[in-house]
């Protein structure tokens, strides 16, 4: 069956076999609500403890450890793909829970007045990640572009009665403020969105605009891109700003015949 609707073709082509190596993923899943080094031997306490409590309680902890280093293993060292904090994202509910249930049997072993203290360096930990967290949530500095920013300009210049928008993994929610539908033609992923129907589609419209994540490039045709940049006009992306996206305009004129 999952031959017959194509999914073996898509789902075998991220696992890799012990081809990767993301490490990463190790720091991703320890570092919450302490850093990772602190995470990582907490983990490891808990771990010792499961053999020293009752039944009940030890199977549903080696149940819990059981999905974390499955999922690891996954992660690290089979999954055919870029490392990402949100690929693993639902694993670190788990070894948050971990962490706080070997940390608060550790406190148990002191008097009750030192336990005060490590609720206290408990709350300064995890009030230290959120102060640190603050940009990246609520302003948009993320590593990996400020689409905000750049998604600015479109908003503030784009003519619906004319324009249209060329997008690789388009974020309409900064787009929010352009209120009512626009033209959008997707630019798709693993360069699947072909040279030539990018130079049917852009000459279908008198202007437009045509954005990326820098970071994504790899996903955009070569030629596409090279076409782009010798024809259009750039206003943010690599060697303009550090705002990791790309933004493009370009009208008629700019749009160059191919032969």
């Amino acid at each position: 069956m999952l031959y017959y609707f194509g999914l073996t073709n898509k789902f075998l082509g991220l696992i890799s076999f012990f081809g990767r190596n993301n490490t990463i993923y190790i720091k991703y899943l320890t570092r919450f609500p302490f850093f990772s080094a602190v995470g990582i031997s907490l983990l490891t306490i808990g771990f010792i403890f499961i053999f020293f409590i009752n039944k009940l309680l030890k199977y549903k902890l080696l149940y819990l450890y059981t999905l974390v280093v499955f999922s690891l293993v996954f992660f690290v060292y089979i999954g055919d793909r870029y490392s990402s904090f949100v690929y693993i994202s639902h694993v670190l509910s788990i070894t948050i829970l971990l962490t706080l249930f070997s940390f608060f049997l550790v406190s148990r072993l002191y008097p009750k007045t030192i336990r005060i203290l490590f609720v206290g360096i408990l709350l300064f930990f995890v009030g230290s990640t959120f102060y640190h967290a603050i940009d990246k949530l609520y302003f948009n500095q993320t590593n990996y572009g400020k689409l905000s920013v750049a998604y600015r300009t479109i908003v503030d210049n784009y003519n619906p009665d004319n324009e249209v928008i060329f997008a690789q993994y388009l974020r309409k929610y900064y787009l929010r403020e352009m209120k009512g539908e626009f033209n959008y033609i997707s630019m798709l992923n693993a360069r699947k969105y072909k040279y030539e129907t990018f130079l049917e589609d852009v000459q279908k419209y008198d202007a437009g605009w045509i954005t990326w994540e820098t970071r994504k490039s790899y996903h955009i045709n070569n030629s596409i891109l090279s076409y782009i940049d010798k024809n259009f006009t750039k206003h943010h992306g690599k060697n303009m700003d550090n705002l990791g996206v790309e933004v493009y305009y370009f009208d008629k004129s700019m749009i160059r015949a191919v032969n």
